[in-house]
């Protein structure tokens, strides 16, 4: 891809997690790079709960980022 990374990114909630402040984000990537969610998270001061390389060590079992949507390239049509 050229140009910047870029993310979109919408707070739905805050709370806490082990007595630490979290929040819930909706992350949109517009440019689909590598890391490019977790490194845009640790900028904005809120690395992603259980990440090891790029957040705190938190006590976390597993980093705590997932897809609300997949979409996969499959024929013509594609998969949702």
């Amino acid at each position: 891809p050229s140009g910047p990374a870029a993310t979109t990114v919408v707070e739905l909630a805050r709370g806490s997690y082990l007595g630490k402040p979290v929040a819930k984000l909706l992350l949109k990537p517009t440019s689909g790079r590598r890391h490019q969610l977790r490194l845009h998270c640790v900028a904005l001061g809120l690395p992603i709960v259980g990440d090891a390389t790029y957040g705190a060590d938190d006590g976390a079992p597993r980093m705590m980022l997932h897809a609300r949507t997949l979409r996969l390239p499959v024929g013509e049509e594609g998969l949702e």
